[in-house]
This record gives structure tokens, C-alpha cells and sequence, in this order.
């Protein structure tokens, strides 16, 4: 190699390491623009499970937060630590710093996918990794707790292992193991952090028996990473899990309760269905459907034309295959590294097509597609330099567009503290028990930090006998104290509020009801707060 092209390595090397640097910066500081995250899901159960867990609450409490008052906390005591010690922009800063490292690891699976198909040009591998942080689902939770762009770092990074590994599983060499079993831990302990994400490791799992290699070989590493899997999945969700069990007589409390048995929820297989293909045409045809209508796959309308064009282009490639196999005829033989991203792309998206339909639970492989969609049409036409550059502008015209699209979960201004309440309820000092009425409620519980039972009487899961029972018990110990009711007045009316405690031989004092207000940011939200009394009984 001579003097120039060695000068020309390392500017090439410097550039590179100046943009893995710069982007999750970057990132950081478009968190702090967007403001402090209001979402729904933070007023309902990311700031009370850690303020729960460090409070021994939840053999105290009555499902608050509903079923989301079950999920593993770990995450959120990290965000909640971080609010108490730090400023809030400060730890946004570092949220969209932590989700921007992204990037860096899209940017090594593109490179030896690229490398892999003899791209000449591997310095698209830089574009097509920004392109995949450009999509719509990554951006729109960008400086917020739901943690989806978080955790795809567990996954993609055990997804990079693998990729990075490909020779030496081929050839089935033991330099392979250790690799492999890592991928597997690794996937498993993002799994373990937010159950959701079983699916993409089970498709990492599953992509081993795509691999054109032996069959005592594609058992061999499956093993190795589903044994991994499993070990990285008990540390950092088996305890929780455990723990959940012996509260409420199920580790994912309400779901499967057919098998097992909790007894505040009816013996059932409760599952969330709002998201899920309706019919057969839909479970088809679904990334048209959610496409064209995005209402269908969430609450928030995460709007772009990417799945739709890579769902056409993957049709095209198996039609190509077949063309090929029915002409006898052999076309282009994909690599394993492509292969195997293939496999793990799509059994992921069959695993969410089936078991969620909501969009925000793809986000690790729609930062995907534009690699995907490369691959692909790269595969079917075996295209040279100059048709790459062209195929490259046009995804990124494709996600210029598709920016339009980004949701907006809720944001407002930065202010000194989270959350907070201003309350002139002339009662809080003699509170016995709290009952809320729907939700998202269960943030007030840090925001008033009452040692007190909060029982939320009208959760979002089916519920039995044995759940209104525990209710009861909880409010017959708070017989001789105050018991206050919480609900959002244009959620829940006082007349329907009257009711739902009418069952619990409560009547609201509509006439001593208070409008408070409190605080996320700077958003302001409106609660009623109401006494309610003991109906006697003679």
C-alpha cells in the first residue's frame, strides 16, 4: 500500500470515528429541543413503578397503574435516579445520546453486509445507517421512556455479534462459540428488560436453521445462543418475573391467565387484540393497510411508505427465486450474513404481525429497512457502483418524506422537576386510602408521596370477584379514616364516579370536590379530587 492511499485509510478512519461521535451527540441535543417527555405511558407507570419498587409498594397498592403496574422497573429507576439527581434536560440529553449509539451499531451490521455482497462502495454503509435512524417509529420516540429504541441496541448489537461471526459459523470453527453464546445473553437480557422484545430474540434463534450449513451445525449454535438467551433473560427479568408470581399468582400478569391462574383476573387468555389484523385480507396485506390508515397499528399515526416498498420488494425477490428455480436456472446465491438478516427481518416482522400489530414494538427492525431494502434490490439485479449511488438517493428521498410522518408522543418545556402537584385539598394531611378512577393516574402517587394504599377500581384488564373483594378489604381497613377519590373530570363524571363507589358501599361528597392541577414539565393537567364517606348502614 503506498504513502497516499495509507493517508487516504486514515482520514477515511478519522471521518468515520468523527461521525459515530457526532451522531448520538447530535441526537442528544435534538432530545433537548423536543422538550420533556409527557407521554401517556409516563403518566401512567414509568414514574410510579421505580417510586413503587423503592417504597415496597406493590403489596400495598391495587394495580394503579392497571396491568402496567406488573412490569420489570429496572429501566425506569434508572430514568427515575437520574431525575432526582440530575436535571431533566440533562437526562434527556443523555436519553437521546443513549438512543443515537444506535447508529453506530446499525453502522457495523450495514458494513459487513455490504462487505459481505461485495458492495465496492462501503461507505454507504454511513447513509444507509443514518437513513435507519431517520425512520418514523425511531424519531417519534426519541428523548422518551418508552425505551423501544433503547433496548433494539440489546438486539442489534447481538444481531451484529452474529453477522460479525458469519465466517466462522460457516465453516463451523470453535473460535464461533463464545461469540454466539454472547449474542445470545445479550438478546436475552434485552428480552428480560421489556418482555415485548421475546420475539425479536426468537427470531435471532430461529435464523440459525435458515443457514445453508450442516444440520448438527445449525444446532450446535442455535444452542449456544438459546442457551445464552435463556441465561441473559432470567438475569435481568427472572427475578421480576419470579417476584410478580408470587404477588399476583402469574409472572405476566393478567396475560395467559388460562395457564396461570392469577386470582384477581378471570382464567382466561387476556391478550391485547386492538392492533391485530381483523381478518385474513388484512393479516396479508398489512403493511398496506397500516400504511395507508396508521391508525390501525397505534394510537399515534407513525406515517411512512417504507414497509410498503420493502414488503413489494421482498415479494419481487421470492418471485425472482422462483423464476429462477422453475427455469432451472441459478440466479444470485445470498450470503449468509444477508441471509440471515433476511431470516431475522422477517420472522420478527411474522412474530408482531401475530402477537401485537402495534407499531411501536418494530422499531428495531424498521431501522432496518433501508439496509433491508439495499440487500434486496442489490440481490435481485446485481447492480453496479453507479446504480447503487442511484439506489441510495432514492431511499434517502424516500425518508426525506417519510419524516412528515413522525409521531408526536407529547412534549412540553423543560422545567426544574419531572412532575409535581399543586394541591389545596384541605384534607391531605388525614388521608387513610386513595382510590383512582382510570387512567393514567398512578403518577401522582410519587407526585403526593402518601404512605397510604392507592386502589384503582376501574383497571383496563378483565377483572373477577377476588379483585373486588381485595378492594374492599383494602377500603374496610381505612374504615374509620378519609378516603379520597381521584379521576379526571373529563374521563370520568362525578355521577359515573358516584356509581363505581356506590359498589363499594362509598359516596362521593360531590358538594366538597376540589379542581387540582399538576404538573409533567411544563404541561399542565387537571384532576378532581373528592372526599367520599362510608354508606352506613342501619
Amino acid at each position: 500500500m503506498s504513502k497516499g492511499q495509507n493517508k487516504q485509510k486514515f482520514v477515511e478512519q478519522c471521518c468515520s470515528i468523527l461521525i459515530q461521535v457526532l451522531i448520538p451527540i447530535a441526537f442528544g441535543f435534538y432530545a433537548i429541543t423536543l422538550g420533556q417527555d409527557t407521554n401517556w405511558d409516563i403518566q401512567n407507570y414509568h414514574l410510579y413503578n421505580p417510586y413503587a419498587f423503592l417504597n415496597g409498594r406493590l403489596n400495598i397498592d391495587l394495580s394503579p397503574a392497571s396491568w402496567a403496574s406488573c412490569f420489570n422497573p429496572f429501566l425506569d429507576l434508572v430514568y427515575f435516579e437520574g431525575i432526582r439527581h440530575a436535571a431533566p434536560w440533562v437526562v434527556g440529553f443523555v436519553l437521546g445520546f443513549v438512543q443515537g449509539l444506535n447508529f453506530i451499531v446499525l453502522l457495523y451490521i450495514c458494513k459487513h453486509c455490504l462487505g459481505s455482497i461485495n458492495v465496492k462502495y462501503t461507505r454507504w454503509a454511513v447513509v444507509l445507517a443514518f437513513l435507519g435512524v431517520l425512520s418514523v417509529g425511531f424519531l417519534s420516540e426519541l428523548g422518551t421512556v418508552y425505551w423501544d429504541n433503547v433496548l433494539s441496541l440489546f438486539l442489534l448489537f447481538s444481531l451484529l455479534i452474529v453477522i460479525a461471526s458469519m465466517d466462522s459459523i460457516v465453516t463451523g470453527r470453535r473460535c464461533a462459540f463464545f461469540p454466539v453464546a454472547l449474542a445470545g445473553i445479550i438478546a436475552g437480557w434485552g428480552a428480560g428488560l421489556k418482555l415485548v422484545l421475546i420475539m425479536y430474540a426468537i427470531s435471532l434463534f430461529i435464523s440459525f436453521f435458515i443457514l445453508s450449513i450442516p444440520h448438527k451445525r445449525k444446532l450446535v449454535f442455535a444452542s449456544l445462543f438459546g442457551g445464552g438467551l435463556v441465561l441473559g433473560f432470567m438475569v435481568s427479568g427472572g427475578g421480576w418475573l419470579c417476584y410478580i408470581w408470587h404477588q399476583m399468582g402469574n409472572p405476566i400478569f393478567p396475560y395467559m391467565n388460562n395457564i396461570f391462574h392469577g386470582e384477581l383476573a378471570p382464567i382466561a387468555p387476556i391478550h391485547d387484540l386492538r392492533f391485530l389484523p381483523k381478518n385474513l385480507f388484512e393479516k396479508v396485506f398489512y403493511p398496506f393497510v397500516f400504511t395507508v390508515n396508521p391508525s390501525h397499528a397505534g394510537e399515534e399515526s407513525c406515517t411512512q411508505i417504507s414497509w410498503l416498498i420493502v414488503y413489494l420488494a421482498s415479494i419481487t425477490f421470492i418471485f425472482s427465486k422462483l423464476v429462477y428455480f422453475f427455469n432451472k436456472k441459478e440466479g444470485a446465491i445470498l450470503n449468509p450474513q444477508v441471509k440471515y438478516l433476511f431470516s431475522f427481518f422477517w420472522f420478527s416482522f411474522l412474530l408482531w404481525l401475530n402477537a401485537f400489530g402495534y407499531y411501536r414494538y418494530q422499531i428495531t427492525i424498521e431501522i432496518l429497512i433501508p439496509l433491508v431494502l439495499f440487500a434486496l434490490i442489490f440481490s435481485i439485479f446485481e447492480l453496479d457502483s453507479i446504480a447503487s449511488a442511484i439506489l441510495v438517493t432514492m431511499l434517502a428521498f424516500v425518508t426525506i418524506f417519510n419524516l412528515n410522518g413522525v409521531a408526536n408522543w407529547g412534549h412540553s418545556n423543560w422545567s426544574s422537576k419531572v412532575y409535581r402537584i399543586e394541591t389545596t385539598w384541605a384534607q391531605k394531611g388525614k388521608i387513610d386510602a386513595v382510590v383512582l378512577i382510570d387512567r393514567p393516574l398512578a403518577w401522582l402517587i410519587p407526585a403526593l408521596d402518601l404512605k397510604v394504599p392507592f386502589i384503582q377500581i376501574r383497571p383496563d384488564y378483565p377483572v373477577n370477584k377476588a379483585y373486588y373483594q381485595r378492594a374492599q378489604s383494602i377500603l374496610n381497613s381505612s374504615a374509620n379514616g378519609k378516603i379520597l377519590v381521584i379521576f379526571q373530570p373529563w374521563v370520568v363524571s362525578l355521577d359515573e364516579a358516584g356509581d363505581m363507589l356506590g359498589k363499594y358501599d362509598l359516596y362521593l361528597k360531590k358538594g366538597s370536590c376540589s379542581l387540582e392541577k399538576g404538573y409533567i414539565g411544563t404541561k399542565e393537567i387537571f384532576f378532581m379530587f373528592c372526599p367520599a364517606e362510608r354508606i352506613s348502614k342501619k
